[in-house]
């Protein structure tokens, strides 16, 4: 910096540089911030990094307490490819978190009360391949029943079929989009959740139900409810 720009940098107020840099893309706000002192100070508001997708793994979990301090705290979606009830706690006191893709990662030693307090504030759960037991995957919808901002939700490649059928029904009608692929699903879950969807009024507008026996249910029932999407 020349000394006019220092001397046009002290006196512009930090509200004026904020909305500056709102305006730029991620690229040149992460150049910014290393202008100086003051620009770094002024960058670290944690709305402006809200477009961060943060991924988690064993090269930075011991340090995600860290990131999620300070700049990060905005953060709105995180990739997980490690877990841990540490990360869950993690999580859970992450307010502005909307998005968590913890998939093809296994979660069977994870608390099943635990795994459902941490999705309260999310708005999408991609949770595929992660070997849910029937406590962790009932612990997770039942949670859905009574408090959740849920709008997707998939559990594809996960055996559910000990889930309770009406629960599952539950949550179904209250998503926007549920994914069961690969699930083995039973004739009891999958006859309770088209029922569901044709009886109630419903927010369902994605249902992704491949690989999953739908060869009890009537077919005129079952036309009914795929015209509806």
């Amino acid at each position: 910096m020349t000394p006019e720009d220092d001397l046009v940098n002290s006196r512009l107020p930090a509200e004026m540089l904020e909305k500056v840099f709102r305006m730029l893309p991620p690229r040149d706000l992460k150049s910014v911030v290393q202008v100086c002192r003051r620009w770094n100070q002024v960058g670290q508001v944690p709305s402006l990094w809200s477009w961060v997708s943060l991924t988690v793994d064993t090269t930075n979990l011991t340090h995600l307490p860290g990131l999620l301090r300070g700049r990060l705290l905005g953060v709105k979606e995180m990739r997980a490819r490690v877990a841990s009830e540490e990360l869950l706690h993690l999580i859970t006191s992450h307010p502005a978190l909307r998005s968590l893709d913890i998939s093809d990662t296994p979660l069977p030693t994870i608390d099943a009360h635990l795994l459902a307090s941490s999705i309260t504030s999310l708005t999408k759960l991609v949770i595929w391949e992660t070997h849910l037991t029937t406590e962790q995957a009932e612990a997770l919808l039942t949670s859905m029943t009574v408090n959740h901002q849920l709008k997707t939700l998939d559990m594809s490649y996960n055996d559910l079929s000990e889930v309770d059928p009406q629960l599952l029904a539950m949550v179904a009608v209250e998503l926007e989009e549920f994914r069961l692929c690969g699930t083995s699903l039973t004739s009891q879950q999958s006859e309770a959740l088209i029922s569901a969807l044709h009886e109630k009024n419903n927010q369902l507008k994605k249902l992704h139900i491949s690989y999953c026996n739908l060869a009890t249910i009537e077919p005129a029932h079952l036309a009914r409810v795929l015209a509806m999407f």
